[in-house]
């Protein structure tokens, strides 16, 4: 009879490289074909799923996983989303002659924005920090991770609809606090 995920995991806890490379053989497989339904590159998608197996083993102190297939299909899912956010940046041209450079390709300090960006993640701190601690949780599950609400419910044990309300919360409360940050930025 083949052991569950949870006393894997608990093996893993202690060590046992073994109970690691179960789970692995388990679950390698689903993971790369999710990542390849997204990125379609094989390369890519191997060094995702190593990613993820890796920071299991190097933190299987520190992690507290509840439910390994949602806790990886959620992993997979930023991890690609992290490739892709990575492949999209477009890398700095050096010219020794800027006035040769092309207006089209011309690249510019963005400084300006990272600080409009820097501010906007205080101001979301602060006012995530006014949420309930369960609210906080679930919002962070749903919007940083990006579990679906079933991937929530099942996680933190509560029925979805909970999870729906508590989303809704939080982002009616984000929007009011948001919504005179947000003309300010459309009138400059």
């Amino acid at each position: 009879m083949a052991a569950t995920d949870a006393a894997l995991w608990e093996a893993i806890q202690h060590d046992d490289a073994g109970a690691f490379e179960a789970l692995y053989q388990r679950y390698w497989q689903r993971m790369f074909a999710a990542a390849y339904a997204r990125l379609a590159a094989r390369e890519a998608c191997e060094e995702i799923v190593h990613d993820i197996f890796l920071r299991l083993w190097t933190e299987r102190h520190r992690l507290q996983i509840d439910c390994f297939p949602a806790y990886l299909a959620a992993a997979a899912r930023y991890h690609v989303a992290r490739h892709q956010r990575q492949a999209a940046a477009r890398p700095l041209h050096y010219t020794d002659a800027p006035e040769t450079a092309s207006p089209a390709r011309a690249d510019y300090n963005q400084g300006e924005t990272r600080l409009l960006d820097l501010d906007l993640e205080k101001r979301l701190a602060a006012a995530l920090g006014q949420l309930p601690r369960r609210c906080q949780q679930i919002f962070l599950l749903s919007r940083v991770q990006q579990f679906s609400n079933d991937e929530i419910a099942q996680q933190l044990h509560i029925s979805r609809r909970s999870v729906e309300n508590q989303l809704t919360a939080a982002l009616r409360h984000l929007r009011v606090l948001f919504k005179a940050f947000l003309l300010l930025l459309a009138i400059w």
